[in-house]
C-alpha cells in the first residue's frame, strides 16, 4: 500500500501537467493587446547622452534589439516594411547590451526603419519594462502600452495583426 501512494501521486500530477499543456495559452499570444502604463525608460540616444526619450501623443512603436541578435536580424525587414508603409508613426529602436559601432553598422547594412536609435546598455529600460528577451516591440499610445509583441515580427504579422493596428491608431 506505501508504495502505491507515490504512484498514485505521481498520476496525478502528470494528469494535472498533460491537462495544463493541451490547454494552456501562449503567452506570446495572450500579451499582445494590453493596456498598461508606459514605465519610465532610463536610456540615451546613442552619441548624445542629453536627449531624453518623450513620448507624446502620437503612436509610437518602441522595438528592442541588437546586432548581434539573430532574430532581430530576421525581423529587420518587417521593421523597414512598416516605417514605409507608416511614415508618420514614430519609431524608436533601443539598442540592448550594443554598440554604437556595431548599430550603426547593422543599420547601414539593412537600412534604418527608426527615427531614434536609444541604447540600454545596462538593462535598465530592459528591466523597467519587463523585457522578456529581444526582438520585443511595443507600440504605445497616450503614454500606454497598447501593443506588446514578445519575439520577432514575422511577414504575417505585420501584414494581419500589427499593419491593421496601427491603421486604426
Amino acid at each position: 500500500m506505501t508504495r502505491i501512494v507515490p504512484l498514485l501521486i505521481f498520476i496525478v500530477f502528470a494528469a494535472m501537467a498533460t491537462v495544463m499543456l493541451l490547454n494552456r495559452i501562449d503567452p506570446q499570444e495572450s500579451a499582445r493587446f494590453v493596456n498598461y502604463p508606459l514605465p519610465e525608460l532610463k536610456i540615451h540616444a546613442l552619441g548624445d547622452t542629453t536627449t531624453p526619450l518623450v513620448i507624446d501623443e502620437k503612436t509610437v512603436v518602441l522595438n528592442f534589439f541588437a546586432s548581434w541578435c539573430a532574430p532581430c536580424l530576421a525581423e529587420h525587414a518587417q521593421l523597414v516594411a512598416l516605417k514605409k508603409k507608416f511614415p508618420l508613426i514614430t519609431f524608436h529602436g533601443i539598442a540592448w547590451n550594443d554598440t554604437q559601432k556595431n548599430i550603426n553598422n547593422m543599420l547601414e547594412e539593412h537600412g534604418n526603419p527608426y527615427d531614434h536609435v536609444w541604447g540600454d546598455s545596462t538593462g535598465s529600460a530592459a528591466i523597467g519594462i519587463g523585457l522578456r528577451g529581444i526582438p520585443e516591440t511595443f507600440i504605445v499610445k497616450n503614454n500606454r502600452v497598447i501593443y506588446h509583441l514578445s519575439g520577432p515580427i514575422t511577414a504575417n504579422l505585420r501584414t494581419t495583426e500589427i499593419e491593421p493596428f496601427l491603421a486604426q491608431n
